[in-house]
């Protein structure tokens, strides 16, 4: 096909420059480190600032005397099944079940919190609150006290932040790097003149689009690929050393190398269109820069509430799943929890295919018209 050896012809072009290849294998491993820092500075204050302890119980009188106690407790009323999961997944700080039948209370806690000084001082507010709610008809030594201990499983969290972390750093920087390849091959060449000669032969607008777009598309990759894959190992053997566990990511990177393949090519050709768009140099900046940047605006925010929330994950569908390239960012949560909804997953893969559509759609019709070529140094 004609339009491979476009591409072919771009890639080697890329390739010669050292300098800007050296740039983009460098600059990204330098961001990874910095955002790494920040994203656990930032993980880290959002811990300290969400003081209020969870207790989970079975009876609803438990909750208005301990409030009277303390403000610092939140209450949900569930199950003991569910106390016990939610307990071991790292959900609640506690949880209280109450059999009225035999006068027992039986607190349900977490191995790793058992000789927590903190947990005893809650321990006897629950069981002043208790006396308060009964009227003070049965008296403390009546009440029968046990405890049930659960060990913490910090799978789903560990999970998380991976996904989390990995899945914001790679397209922050993707949609930052790759600007200068994506500068190349389209603004460079209208002031250069080389674009000219290209319209000029027999080629289709359409092969010269494709052939521009598969040779972005390889830079794009590449650079994703750099960028996620030591991100993504090191932080699998980081949480591996830490939290003594044995993750299965391994086998999850096919999957994720073909969600990233969507990303790459999708931002790839919104790329060449933004560059083509420009009819300066400093607007190419403009584009190719800023219009990527407000796209991660909506990330950044959905990316702070992730870290402050590392134990939950929005299963349904949210506002950030219209937004195209960017609900990426979800598709890749999904695989590495491997929590699929297949109406996440439609929405994602349709808006950006419609993205892809409009997008190849306006460049061919670009490339047929002569006002493409016109630059202002």
């Amino acid at each position: 096909m004609l339009s491979l050896h476009i591409a072919f012809k771009e890639i080697k072009e890329l390739f010669r420059d050292k300098k800007n290849l050296i740039l983009n294998i460098l600059f990204p491993l330098i961001m990874i480190i910095a955002i790494a820092s920040i994203s656990a500075i930032v993980g880290v204050t959002a811990k300290k600032h969400d003081t209020k302890v969870t207790i989970e119980a079975n009876a609803a009188f438990i909750k208005q005397p301990l409030l009277k106690l303390s403000k610092s407790y939140m209450f949900v009323q569930k199950s003991p099944k569910d106390m016990l999961e939610d307990i071991k997944e790292n959900r609640a700080n506690m949880g209280i079940v109450w059999d009225k039948s035999k006068q027992k209370i039986t607190f349900i806690e977490s191995k790793d919190n058992e000789e927590n000084p903190y947990n005893s001082i809650l321990k006897d507010n629950v069981l002043k609150g208790l006396q308060i709610s009964l009227n003070s008809k049965i008296q403390l030594p009546i009440i029968e006290i046990a405890s049930t201990t659960v060990a913490k499983n910090y799978t789903t969290l560990v999970l998380k932040a991976i996904s989390v972390i990995c899945s914001y750093v790679m397209i922050l920087l993707v949609m930052r790097i790759n600007n200068a390849n994506a500068y190349y091959l389209t603004t460079k060449e209208k002031s250069s003149g080389t674009l000219e000669v290209l319209l000029m032969t027999p080629l289709r607008s359409l092969d010269i689009a494709l052939g521009k777009w598969i040779s972005n598309f390889v830079s794009c990759y590449s650079i994703t690929i750099i960028i996620f894959l030591p991100l993504y190992l090191g932080f699998v053997l980081l949480f591996q050393a830490v939290f003594k566990l044995e993750l299965d990511l391994l086998s999850k990177i096919p999957i994720l190398l073909l969600i990233l393949f969507g990303f790459a090519a999708v931002f790839s050709l919104v790329q060449l269109v933004l560059g083509f768009a420009a009819e300066s140099a400093k607007k190419a900046q403009l584009y190719l820069v800023y219009i990527p940047l407000l796209l991660c605006l909506p990330l950044t925010v959905c990316f702070a509430s992730d870290i402050k929330l590392l134990g939950v994950y929005k299963n349904s569908i949210y506002w950030l799943d219209f937004i195209p390239i960017i609900n990426f960012y979800d598709f890749i949560q999904m695989s590495i929890l491997s929590i699929f909804n297949i109406r996440k997953m439609l929405l994602i893969t349709t808006t950006n295919i419609l993205v892809v559509i409009a997008f190849l759609t306006i460049l061919v019709r670009a490339l047929k018209e002569e006002k493409i070529l016109f630059f202002k140094n």
